[in-house]
């Protein structure tokens, strides 16, 4: 019955490495939460742009410089 498996200090032992690993598993996570977080943030409000195509920022200038002109034009229009 001297079983290594059951002994007191091994017991001990193989717990505390298990909550070690458990917290490190849990600190992980929410590091992984808070990247994920950070990255919606800078996807959403602009500073990170991973979809936007090259003819689609032309285009948005294009767009940007059509505006311009009518703002232009009004303000040279208006008495």
């Amino acid at each position: 019955e001297d079983d290594p498996e059951k002994d007191y200090a091994t017991i001990a032992q193989k717990e505390l490495t298990i909550k070690t690993q458990q917290g490190a598993l849990i600190q992980s996570v929410q590091d992984l939460s808070s990247l994920i977080k950070e990255l919606k943030d800078l996807w959403l409000f602009g500073s990170l742009d991973t979809i936007t195509d090259p003819a689609d920022e032309h285009a948005n200038k294009e767009q940007a410089l059509r505006v311009a002109a009518l703002i232009e034009k009004l303000a040279k229009a208006s008495p």
